[in-house]
């Protein structure tokens, strides 16, 4: 997976703290894969609060917004079965 451990605020320089603070929120509840409806809010948030701030990150780091795509998939799939 493109995501590691690594802080994601290492990669893109996000000058806004509350926005550096929502992606790493949402980094550690996608891989933590506990709280689905956690996950897919806080992306929401992220995405209706700092557009400019995804629009920089699909530039910069494509991979990650599909990781997290991948990984909510991931985990409805394990809640269903």
């Amino acid at each position: 997976m493109a995501i590691h451990a690594q802080n994601r605020a290492g990669i893109l320089v996000i000058k806004d703290r509350n926005a550096r603070r929502l992606v790493d929120r949402l980094q550690q509840a996608a891989f933590d894969m506990m709280d689905v409806r956690r996950t897919i809010g806080l992306k929401n948030e992220l995405e209706k609060k700092y557009p400019d701030v995804v629009k920089e990150i699909k530039e910069k780091d494509p991979l990650f917004f599909q990781d997290v795509e991948r990984i909510i998939i991931r985990s409805k799939m394990k809640i269903r079965a």
